[in-house]
């Protein structure tokens, strides 16, 4: 709780935070961290973010958060992200992927922010690849995301489900 993660490189994956377990951060700030996957955050089982920011990291995919696992984002803010990937991958806010087909967690942004990520690629805000995973969004602000080579995904990318008060 309350904790800032700045300046990591750890190469592969995870800049400012790599979680393989069960991840609970609060009030924190996860700023200028850089890695090939999930500049900011790689999480691959469960993670839960809440009252935080996750801003100015870079990655080749998911410059903020890189996920294959359950996550739950609740009154956080992602901005100023980077995805440096022009080939196709790209997201730069939040890239969701399945770690096998079908096995997904589910995703859900309640309050949140997303907005002023980009990327030479497609996707600049959230891209959730997999249409079989459920990746919601409540009273949530995604907008302002830049995505160069495909402006129609510049700020949401695949299905996503609803439940108001978005923009």
């Amino acid at each position: 709780k309350g904790g800032v993660t700045k300046g990591g490189d750890a190469g592969d994956s995870g800049g400012g935070i790599r979680n393989y377990g069960v991840l609970d951060l609060r009030e924190s700030v996860i700023t200028d961290n850089e890695a090939i996957y999930g500049g900011g955050i790689r999480n691959e089982f469960t993670a839960r973010i809440t009252s935080s920011t996750i801003s100015d990291n870079e990655s080749q995919m998911g410059g903020g958060i890189y996920n294959r696992g359950e996550l739950s984002v609740v009154s956080s803010t992602l901005s100023g992200n980077r995805a440096l990937d022009p080939s196709g991958q790209g997201a730069a806010g939040i890239a969701n992927l399945h770690q096998a087909p079908g096995s997904c967690g589910p995703v859900s942004f309640v309050g949140s922010t997303v907005t002023g990520n980009s990327t030479p690629g497609p996707r600049g805000g959230i891209w959730n690849g997999d249409g079989n995973c459920l990746f919601s969004l409540q009273n949530t602000i995604v907008a302002g995301n830049t995505s160069i080579s495909a402006p129609e995904t510049d700020d949401i990318s695949g299905i996503l489900v609803t439940f108001g008060g978005n923009l």
